[in-house]
């Protein structure tokens, strides 16, 4: 008989539909690693917020793949193809900020809001902005 080593969570989104969160598999963990990653270049809360929405949209694409839509590569010429991106609107309407959380927590096992882990982003953050003043002035 097969075991299972992980547990699976259904969350409940704000239309009252449900996604099921369990730990990614190596390839997405590694994708969304990435993405975390260019969190801190977002140039304003917005874009943050859209970058952990691409990620959520990774993480969760498989079941829901209406978070997903495909657009023109180049939107003047319709003979460049298309390209899948992040359904945004969908997207912003269905999570809050809560949920976002717990689903990279549960697909990725990173825990963003970690008190512990804002406080050191915090910490680098301060560190580069005085790192990019100290540079100015040389």
């Amino acid at each position: 008989m097969a075991t299972t080593v992980y547990e699976v969570t259904e969350l409940i989104l704000q239309d009252g539909s449900t996604i099921t969160c369990k730990p990614s598999n190596i390839k997405v963990m590694r994708k969304g690693q990435e993405l975390l990653s260019k969190l801190g270049d977002a140039g304003d809360d917005d874009e943050g917020i859209d970058r952990l929405l691409d990620v959520v949209c990774l993480c969760t694409k498989r079941e829901r793949p209406e978070f997903e839509v495909e657009v023109p590569v180049d939107p003047n010429n319709v003979e460049s193809g298309t390209k899948k991106v992040t359904n945004y609107d969908l997207m912003s309407e269905l999570f809050d900020m809560d949920t976002v959380f717990k689903v990279i927590e549960l697909d990725l096992g990173i825990k963003l809001n970690d008190p512990k882990m804002l406080e050191a982003a915090a910490q680098l953050a301060l560190l580069r902005e005085q790192e990019k003043a100290e540079a100015g002035t040389n």
